[in-house]
């Protein structure tokens, strides 16, 4: 083979979407519009994973809510989805305007995952951003029933609830709930 020569479409799909799941989506995106020579372009549309993390370069919420809306609109139709972790730091962005303004978002985002039968569900922040203060009132846990068959793994890390329990009476297949820091 010469030097230089594509040895990544010769990789199969299984194995280009096992190397996704662990990049964070604006990097899998970036790369696949790297990538028209290869079959990536394409391809990320289809990942059964998705790691949502704080993009470089983007600190406005608008543009972060826009590349996760169109992230998740822009899968095919039926895709397969395993695993959705949404991970932020504070660092990321501005969040004291971000999460009260965007709750329906974010409400839409879990939504989406649960019909797309995802089996892990994970909400993840590492410097307490959802944590009550007088003056912004907090990010609570989507007003989505919690709803799955297919769920079996779900994470929360500093997550305000709406009330003191928490109903997954309709996941039977949940193996674990891992909840941290949450209120």
């Amino acid at each position: 083979m010469a030097s230089g020569a594509d040895r990544i479409s010769a990789l199969p799909d299984e194995f280009l979407h096992h190397v996704m799941s662990f990049l964070p989506a604006h990097d899998v995106v970036s790369t696949s519009l790297l990538a028209w020579r290869w079959h990536w372009h394409d391809l990320w549309k289809s990942a059964p994973a998705l790691r949502v993390t704080g993009i470089n370069g983007c600190t406005d919420p608008p543009c972060f809510i826009r590349f996760v809306d169109n992230l998740l609109l822009l899968r095919h139709p039926g895709a397969r989805l395993d695993a959705f972790v949404i991970d932020l730091e504070e660092r990321d962005f501005y969040f004291k305007p971000f999460l009260p303004a965007y709750e329906r978002s974010v409400n839409l985002w879990f939504r989406h995952a649960l019909l797309s039968q995802v089996r892990i569900l994970s909400l993840r922040t590492t410097s307490g951003l959802y944590v009550y203060k007088e003056e912004s009132p907090p990010f609570e846990l989507p007003d989505v029933p919690i709803i799955s068959q297919h769920l079996t793994r779900l994470h929360l890390a500093r997550a305000t609830l709406r009330s003191i329990t928490l109903d997954l009476s309709g996941c039977p297949a949940l193996v674990e709930l891992k909840m941290e820091g949450n209120a």
